[in-house]
């Protein structure tokens, strides 16, 4: 069961500035973009950004029955501290009511982020893509741990809202590419001088150690005798 509702923009703006007062922080020039429902231009929606937070106002939904949702499109700006996101965040995200608080569902979660290769160090950029990421928030810490002990989610019940930056912060991770390379051609980095031979040539020679000192694995040829 899904039901629209409108929020004041004004009124969401009231809100960010209050919440920067009280974090000690000036409110930056444009501290949230508005969001609308898919197939809706009216609707100005609860999703907002501050600072590197995705938060979504759940004080309607939580007086709902078990079973409503309110289903939200997004493209926007974030800022993660583990990595360098290039592009706008898109996707959408669909929030349910459940018996012990809220179901949050992420589908086509796209961005571009920026990685350093593990050969070169050059910095290159790589789509990532995420079809479906879940995950429960209870309102009570106790609730939580009689499923996942070790993935707890919370509702943030004075500011009646949940957040989901760390559920993507996660989820982004996870979706890393195994071989961080810019290209599978690389090169990398000459070992002797550090110079990279993707951009130069190097005359460097490297040579083998042959000396017996350098085989700490001789002593098993005198168990196989």
């Amino acid at each position: 069961m899904k039901k629209n509702t409108q929020i004041d923009p004004h009124l969401l703006k009231e809100v960010l500035k209050n919440d920067a007062m009280r974090g000690g922080k000036e409110l930056p020039p444009e501290p949230y973009e508005a969001i609308r429902r898919k197939g809706s231009s009216e609707d100005d929606k609860a999703l907002r950004v501050f600072q590197h937070f995705l938060k979504f106002k759940i004080s309607e939904l939580i007086e709902k029955p078990i079973g409503t949702s309110q289903v939200y499109s997004f493209d926007l700006p974030v800022r993660f501290i583990d990595f360098d996101v290039k592009k706008k965040l898109k996707g959408k995200v669909e929030i349910m009511r459940i018996e012990d608080g809220f179901n949050a569902c992420v589908t086509d979660l796209k961005l571009t982020v920026e990685f350093a290769c593990v050969k070169c160090l050059r910095k290159f950029s790589k789509n990532i893509e995420i079809p479906h990421a879940e995950r429960q928030f209870y309102f009570t810490r106790e609730k939580a741990l009689n499923f996942d002990p070790f993935d707890i989610y919370v509702v943030d019940q004075k500011h009646m809202e949940i957040d989901l930056s760390e559920m993507f912060r996660q989820e982004i991770i996870l979706h890393f590419p195994v071989d961080q390379v810019c290209s599978s051609s690389c090169k990398g980095l000459c070992v002797a001088c550090g110079i990279n031979k993707n951009l130069k040539k190097c005359k460097c020679k490297i040579l083998k150690e042959t000396s017996l000192d350098n085989k700490p694995l001789k002593a098993l040829k005198e168990l196989l005798k």
